[in-house]
């Protein structure tokens, strides 16, 4: 098993699509440090002319963690990322059961290791390389910003958007960069997973590019689905995983709700790929 893993994550971790992921994670996130750029530098302006005046030395939003991509709501960079991130967390390696299969290759190594070490091997070089294409741009993003928007505790009267029924919110207030990274460790969490339905569709599909879709197409007919219902019951209540992955999405996210997704993510990837793998799909 040992050794087994270990290839399977040097596979996952040097492939060129490992660093695509990443690349275009990295960039899309610097949509929203762009957009940063120019709201910092119209605050440093108010900054000076208030300090000029006597008046505040900080105004509104003038934080770090305001600006941050997975908080900040009026950001484009945000919405572009929160939208695609089942994508991203599937180029690295959620292709490859596939391309073992059509190649041969996975004959000779269910022969060498079995069927269940392969799998549990497999499945965690998707889950590591998946949940670092999503964690790894979030953290970039912070670490970018960091370079510009000044370090201030954010202020629970001008973070209107976090509140009761917010994953962590207490934290937020109180301790933010222990809140961030806690955070890219939930999006890595959520990413890993969401890799993982790459094995659902097993080698149903032909083409490498609608495997690597899959985790986005399903995610994406489940938040049309919770948001119909939640519209027709009235919730106020976030419950799309696709939606979950930012730290404030539209509605509320307790910490239940976002590791109910988690767990569901990775029990429907994890539980139907080993009946695919292991069961069905036999050599």
């Amino acid at each position: 098993m040992r050794g087994g893993l270990k290839t399977e994550l040097w596979k996952a971790l040097h492939n060129p699509m490992f660093y695509a992921a990443l690349a275009i994670g990295c960039g899309i996130t610097l949509i929203n440090v762009v957009e940063n750029l120019a709201v910092a530098e119209e605050l440093r302006a108010s900054v000076l002319a208030e300090d000029h005046t006597g008046g505040s030395r900080s105004p509104w939003g003038f934080s770090l963690f305001f600006l941050w991509m997975p908080v900040n709501g009026m950001s484009y960079g945000k919405t572009l990322f929160y939208l695609v991130w089942p994508v991203l967390a599937a180029m690295p390696f959620g292709w490859s059961y596939l391309q073992e299969r059509r190649g041969g290759l996975y004959n000779q190594l269910i022969i060498r290791t079995g069927r269940s070490t392969f799998y549990l091997a497999k499945y965690t070089a998707v889950f590591v390389s998946g949940g670092l294409a999503v964690a790894v741009p979030v953290l970039f993003n912070l670490l970018v910003n960091a370079m510009f928007c000044p370090y201030e505790l954010p202020h629970i009267l001008n973070m209107l958007q976090i509140g009761d029924g917010y994953a962590l919110s207490e934290l937020y207030f109180t301790a933010p960069w222990v809140y961030a990274l806690l955070w890219c460790g939930i999006d890595f969490l959520l990413g890993g997973a969401a890799a993982g339905l790459c094995f659902v569709v097993g080698t149903w599909l032909r083409l490498q590019v609608m495997t690597i879709l899959t985790p986005f197409a399903l995610l994406l007919v489940l938040d049309a689905a919770i948001a119909a219902i939640r519209d027709r019951y009235g919730w106020n209540l976030e419950l799309s995983p696709l939606q979950l992955a930012a730290s404030v999405p539209g509605h509320p996210n307790p910490e239940w709700a976002v590791m109910a997704a988690f767990l569901l993510l990775a029990a429907v990837g994890f539980g139907i790929g080993y009946w695919q793998v292991v069961r069905h799909e036999l050599a």
